[in-house]
């Protein structure tokens, strides 16, 4: 039996959009407002989005109650993430858009990675290399969806053998553009935050740390946007090429 024929058997099993569904929209989305619930930063200060990045959540020193379980949900993401970023390369077909896709692929498997690695590398007993694989997840957080934009946008142009709606490449755009804006932001006013004394609580609003949150989410809605959208969909070739 082929490579291909064995995969398609397994998203016959497990559709494409119910990976993303699962890994980006449930433990990616949904863990980290879980997580949120009652979280304590390092100070014992309340942990709110606008003023704390996304990594304190899973802080092991924190003393929250959910700082392992944030760890938890981002390495299963990325282990899901995976699943879904592969049968989404394999589902664009055509002449220009395979290949193209494939390049996405093997982002998308260094993207999954970056985020495994993230949940094993917390922010506060490994500082450096979290600060390296998170800023690396960023960036391939910006290319990745933009890839697979451009491979939407050749689909062959006869409306029959567009395996999705060439609108829907703009979203990685989007991405690609707040994630952008996200990296190009001043941190040091909410990392310095980080070694104050005891008895200091945030209580203003800290920008750069905000547009983490935004492409953050933006990254988990594209993956939720595409999960739908393949949603019940197999990788079965489709294109008479």
């Amino acid at each position: 039996m082929k490579v291909r024929e064995l995969i398609d058997k397994f998203y016959d099993k497990i559709s494409i959009g119910i990976w993303g569904l699962i890994g980006i929209g449930g433990f990616l989305f949904l863990g980290p407002l879980i997580c949120m619930i009652g979280a304590k930063d390092l100070l014992g200060c309340d942990y709110i989005w606008y003023n704390h990045a996304v990594s304190e959540l899973g802080m092991a020193t924190s003393g929250n109650w959910s700082w392992l379980l944030f760890n938890l949900f981002i390495i299963i993401s990325g282990v899901l993430n995976f699943f879904f970023l592969l049968g989404f390369s394999l589902y664009l077909e055509g002449k220009y858009s395979a290949p193209i896709a494939k390049i996405g692929m093997i982002l998308g498997l260094l993207w999954s990675i970056t985020l495994i690695l993230i949940g094993f590398n917390p922010a506060d007993t490994k500082r450096i290399p979290h600060f390296h694989i998170a800023r690396t997840f960023f960036i391939l957080a910006l290319i990745t969806p933009a890839i697979f934009s451009i491979a939407i946008l050749v689909q062959d142009k006869t409306k029959d053998r567009q395996k999705l709606p060439k609108w829907s490449a703009s979203f990685g755009f989007i991405v690609s553009i707040i994630i952008f804006i996200f990296l190009n932001q001043d941190l040091s006013a909410g990392t310095s935050l980080l070694n104050l004394l005891p008895g200091f609580c945030r209580e203003n609003i800290i920008p750069g740390l905000v547009w983490e949150w935004i492409a953050f989410f933006i990254i988990d809605l594209w993956g939720i946007v595409f999960s739908i959208l393949t949603l019940k969909k197999d990788t079965k070739k489709t294109l008479n090429l």
